[in-house]
């Protein structure tokens, strides 16, 4: 048995609960010792606990999405039902604040009517080095761990340069964080990649990331884009993102 076989055997033993007190105390005791074994149980303890999470974890995510698909309709119900009854903007905008989620300011309102988060990729938990890194990312990211998902991502990204799904989570993540100006360059240059999977998403976070940085004449465009698409994955969402925007700015102007 070689070194890494006796390690990775260790840290079966020790995540499945499966070693004696004096074998644990022992373990515990290198843990703390030794920087690269104490990095690698952390990533084994990631997979381990996601893998422990899952069903429940995808069980939550699935009602989760019900759950905003639901309020989006909600949503949109009302707001019909208000535009045909107002009499003013300022009633307009006090049912606005009655039916809307508390997330900010009315426009940020706007933008998180039309925005849900990215699911991420499956974690197929392979025994390649840069595919396990990426499963740890995408663990990260769906735990919403950004910074840690991005870093990783980044790190990649040197060692498998050119590698479209790595950078568009990289700016997914850039997003999450709130850098919406580095995460717009990111999807603008993904926008005519090869990869179809990566380009519709990459133009419909670039929409949005227009929509976020207030730049509603790009928005516009990219939306009516992807409306006008039908075969595109955000056809729907682009042709919802359309109603919202332009009664939010009836509204507003």
């Amino acid at each position: 048995m070689n070194h890494n076989e006796e390690i990775q055997m260790l840290l079966d033993k020790y995540l499945m609960s499966n070693m004696s007190e004096d074998e644990k105390a022992a373990f515990e005791k290198r843990l703390r010792e030794d920087d690269v074994l104490r990095k690698e149980y952390e990533n084994q303890k990631k997979i381990v606990d996601f893998i422990k999470a899952g069903a429940l974890k995808e069980k939550l995510d699935e009602l989760h999405l019900k759950h905003q698909l639901k309020n989006k309709n909600h949503r949109r119900f009302y707001l019909y039902t208000t535009l045909a009854v107002a009499a003013s903007f300022m009633v307009v905008l006090s049912f606005w604040f009655l039916y809307q989620p508390a997330v900010g300011t009315p426009y940020e309102q706007m933008i998180a009517s039309v925005y849900y988060k990215d699911p991420g990729l499956p974690t197929l938990m392979s025994s390649d080095e840069h595919d396990k890194e990426f499963d740890l990312a995408m663990i990260e990211y769906k735990q919403g761990d950004y910074r840690s998902s991005l870093d990783r991502l980044m790190g990649l990204n040197e060692t498998v340069p050119q590698n479209d799904t790595i950078r568009f989570y990289m700016g997914v993540n850039w997003y999450e964080l709130g850098n919406h100006q580095r995460a717009g360059q990111v999807f603008e240059d993904l926008r005519n990649s090869g990869s179809d999977y990566v380009r519709e998403k990459a133009q419909w976070f670039s929409a949005l990331t227009y929509l976020q940085l207030e730049n509603r004449e790009e928005a516009e465009r990219l939306f009516t884009k992807i409306a006008e698409d039908y075969s595109h994955m955000y056809n729907r969402d682009a042709e919802n993102a359309q109603i919202m925007m332009e009664r939010f700015f009836e509204l507003s102007e």
